[in-house]
């Protein structure tokens, strides 16, 4: 639940009646879990997780009334570690407001400008057509080996953005559209991982919303100007998806298929998954694989498949307990895992298989 906090500020930074028209919301939530993850003839290991069912983040969100049906807004959001009391910079090497940090203008006929830290509109897709919302050990972002090895280090959000949304009342039309200017060489976009020096960005996406059915597809690319892994060191990073939900009552069924190509290095993958509400609460279930082309062997980028299953019971509107278990088979001389944060991992044998389970408890404010 969303806390709002009132501005009761009558020093001399006061904009005299303009904050009777302003606010300021904290929102955020607390998430963590106690993690079981066995590697193939590796042994195996018991950790606590903080993004199991939800981000561990603290934000604010911010409006002001300018009249005429406009708003300025700002969003600021940092994501931490529950278990160590971490902050994304301290654990990850993020930025502190690694989620979002943008600043703009809304209004209900003409949509809304970001400028700022934002989403990457090519992700939205992904994150809405996984059943676990790209969270725990059933993540399905675990099957990308180009995002796990760091290749494509603004895989969630980007840097420097100007970002526009569309209104919401197109007939059940919308669409992100976006660009960046890497103007400060930030690089890698925070990424402590990062092999990947990249530049300029532009993307979008569109979607199709009417009653159980929502269909949309994105498009990306990102200048990458240095890189280890591809056979030249500079080029473009590629990446289109499409999603399809159609909420059948009983349970709602989501696809998804995206493909990347870093300059040239290509991976594509696929997923079929389900929602199922039980009462008050919800179980789900997914399966995904991906494959990469000879090229990407070649530069130690393999794929993987697998899948997981979980359930969720609300305590409260804002408490909830969870259980899931995943599995993820390596393709080739893979590495991938079912782990929580960089899923590339030395634990994990060459063409190994990972399997985990966890039992976690999430709070949103």
């Amino acid at each position: 639940m969303k806390r709002s906090i009132a501005l009761l500020i009558s020093s001399g930074l006061a904009v005299g009646a303009a904050h009777a028209q302003s606010s300021v919301v904290l929102f955020g939530a607390v998430d963590t879990s106690v993690r079981y993850i066995s590697y193939s003839g590796k042994g195996s290991a018991v950790t606590m997780g903080s993004f199991g069912n939800s981000p561990s983040m603290i934000g604010f969100l911010g409006t002001e009334d300018l009249g005429g049906g406009l708003q300025a807004v700002f969003r600021l959001e940092a994501a931490y570690v529950p278990a160590t009391g971490q902050s994304a910079t301290g654990a990850f090497g993020l930025p502190f407001f690694n989620r979002s940090s943008w600043v703009g203008l809304k209004s209900s006929k003409y949509g809304e400008v970001h400028l700022g830290r934002d989403w990457n509109p090519a992700y939205v897709n992904l994150y809405l057509f996984d059943p676990t919302y790209n969270l725990g050990v059933g993540n399905l972002v675990h099957y990308s080996n180009l995002l796990n090895q760091g290749l494509v280090p603004n895989y969630y959000w980007n840097s420097n953005t100007i970002t526009y949304y569309t209104p919401s009342n197109m007939g059940g039309f919308s669409g992100i559209f976006q660009v960046s200017v890497r103007g400060d060489g930030t690089g890698c976009n925070g990424n402590v991982v990062c092999t990947t020096t990249i530049g300029t960005y532009v993307g979008g996406r569109l979607a199709y919303e009417a009653g159980p059915l929502t269909i949309s597809a994105a498009l990306a690319q990102t200048g990458i100007s240095s890189n280890t892994r591809a056979t030249s060191p500079t080029g473009k990073w590629t990446q289109a998806n499409v999603g399809m939900a159609y909420d059948f009552g009983i349970a709602k069924v989501l696809l998804s298929l995206n493909t990347d190509k870093f300059i040239n290095l290509r991976e594509t993958r696929g997923s079929i998954a389900a929602q199922i509400p039980i009462g008050g609460d919800y179980a789900w279930i997914s399966y995904e694989g991906s494959r990469v082309d000879s090229s990407a062997q070649a530069a130690g980028v393999y794929g993987a498949q697998g899948g997981g299953m979980g359930f969720v019971h609300n305590l409260s509107k804002r408490t909830a307990v969870y259980a899931s278990l995943a599995y993820l088979k390596n393709r080739g001389k893979g590495t991938l895992s079912v782990e929580d944060v960089g899923s590339y991992s030395t634990n994990t044998p060459p063409g190994g298989v990972t399997t985990g389970c966890e039992i976690g408890l999430r709070h949103t404010f």
